[in-house]
């Protein structure tokens, strides 16, 4: 129960703090902001279930988990831009905002599990 709840948490910090940025880079699209919160949830439940089953299933060490992490994270960097090109034309304004919206939710959302866990 206490995982569920903080798979919500996340992903809820994770769609405004992706909001706030988006709307940072002046992207004001209804079309773009609703991708945005529907591609986050998706992409963050993915990545928290992906790493549950990894802790739960596979003994490794943290760095391996770091490694794992990264990786996941990068595709998200590009499923999100493709996916966000589908609505806005591609510009390197967008991969840049895609790239720091992930980084910073990435990062409050690791202080968040410190704080929680």
């Amino acid at each position: 129960m206490q995982l569920l709840l903080f798979t919500l948490a996340a992903s809820f910090l994770t769609v405004i703090i992706e909001l706030c940025i988006l709307i940072l880079f002046k992207y004001h699209n209804k079309d773009l902001i609703l991708l945005v919160v529907f591609a986050n949830i998706a992409t963050n439940l993915s990545v928290n279930l992906i790493l549950s089953l990894l802790y739960t299933w596979v003994s490794m060490e943290p760095i391996f988990l770091y490694f794992i992490i990264g990786i996941l994270e990068m595709m998200i960097v590009g499923i999100e831009y493709f996916l966000y090109t589908q609505i806005t034309r591609q510009s390197r304004r967008l991969f840049l905002m895609v790239v720091i919206a992930n980084l910073i939710s990435f990062i409050l959302g690791s202080l968040f599990l410190i704080i929680v866990f």
